[in-house]
């Protein structure tokens, strides 16, 4: 017994010269920005499965990362003509499934997101610098390759393939901020709510009891579209 920890730091030396990685497990707080696959409309049945995929590499303390495209799945936990309960309770990365649980900070429909991500303005004299930039959900603007702007001050990275990172800062509709620097795709660092008429509102976010469990009602029947881009929060499973 006395040679296990000299095997185990052996066999950790080992993994990481053959390029093996250490399955990254996000820790509570990190923002998953996904894209929902699976559409909800009342004609679903408690207990399908929801899935969604990561939209922007995601960055974990210590150096970890989240590969953009890694699937985040979930499941209809009840359903009516107005109202649905989901969660999302697992992460895959690169075939290896890691539980979590989550909070929805904030939702765009697929229209809000495509406008997200088509540049604001296109060069009018050929390739520029600035050719790319896009206005983010929640109105920050991207400019590519340099800074993520609100109003005139900066508040992150706008990355040059897409996306961007920044810290979380407070939102006037009640979401607070947090200094951790996230993966933000098309989202601004104070989105927080519903964006588009879509027809519905958050009333659960899944932050406090019953936790991971996220509540969307709508007026007349609720419609979530496939497409629609989500703000997951890691939060603590129970």
């Amino acid at each position: 017994m006395r040679y296990a920890p000299k095997l185990f730091a052996i066999f950790l030396l080992a993994t990481a010269t053959l390029g093996f990685a250490v399955t990254p497990t996000p820790p509570v707080g990190t923002v998953l920005p996904v894209l929902l696959v699976t559409p909800i409309n009342p004609d679903v049945m408690p207990g399908a499965e929801l899935h969604a995929r990561i939209m922007q590499e995601v960055p974990l303390p210590g150096g970890g990362k989240i590969p953009v495209n890694s699937k985040v799945t979930g499941h209809v936990v009840s359903i009516s003509r107005t109202e649905v309960v989901l969660q999302f309770d697992s992460l895959d990365v690169k075939g290896t499934t890691i539980p979590i649980a989550t909070s929805l900070r904030a939702i765009a429909g697929p229209l809000e997101v495509e406008d997200a991500v088509t540049p604001a303005a296109q060069a009018e004299r050929g390739p520029s610098p600035w050719e790319g930039n896009t206005i983010q959900i929640g109105g920050e603007v991207a400019y590519r390759d340099a800074d993520l702007v609100a109003d005139t001050k900066v508040v992150g990275k706008a990355l040059v393939g897409g996306g961007a990172l920044g810290a979380l800062r407070d939102s006037p509709d009640g979401c607070q901020g947090d200094p951790q620097i996230q993966a933000l795709w098309v989202f601004s660092t104070t989105a927080c709510g519903v964006y588009g008429k879509l027809g519905y509102d958050i009333v659960h976010a899944g932050d406090k009891d019953p936790i991971g469990k996220i509540v969307l009602r709508a007026e007349k029947k609720i419609l979530v579209r496939r497409g629609s881009g989500l703000m997951l929060r890691v939060v603590e499973r129970r």
